[in-house]
C-alpha cells in the first residue's frame, strides 16, 4: 500500500497469482521455496514471519518439500553443514540467488 502497488501488481511481479499472495498476507500459507527470491527481492530482504527466524522457515520449507538437510543441501549447490547453520541461526539467511537455483532446477 506504502508503494501504491495493487495485490494484482505485485504478484505479477512475483511470478504468482493474487490469491497466492492473499493468502501469504493472511498467514493462511507462506511462499514456497520457488517464490522466495522473487519475494525477498521485492522486500530488499529476507522474509523472517513474526515468530519464526530465518532458520525456523528455512526448516519448514525444506520439510514441506519431502527434502532431507542433505539433499536439500544437493539441490541448492551448497554443503549440507551450510544448510545445518542456517536452520539454526548460525550464518546468514541464504541468499536470494542461491534458493533461486533451486527454484531453476525444482
Amino acid at each position: 500500500m506504502d508503494l501504491g502497488l495493487t495485490q494484482v501488481s505485485v504478484a505479477r511481479q512475483l511470478g504468482v497469482d493474487q490469491w497466492s499472495l492473499v493468502n501469504w498476507e493472511k498467514d493462511r500459507t507462506y511462499p514456497t521455496v520457488r517464490s522466495l527470491p522473487a519475494v525477498w527481492n521485492f522486500l530488499g530482504r529476507c522474509l523472517e514471519p513474526d515468530g519464526e527466524g530465518a532458520g525456523d522457515r528455512l526448516r519448514s520449507l525444506r520439510r514441506g518439500l519431502s527434502f532431507s538437510q542433505e539433499a536439500f543441501a544437493a539441490k541448492i549447490g551448497v554443503d549440507p553443514s551450510t544448510v545445518w547453520r542456517w536452520e539454526r541461526g548460525r550464518g546468514h539467511c541464504p541468499e536470494p540467488d542461491t534458493l533461486g537455483s533451486l527454484a531453476r532446477q525444482g
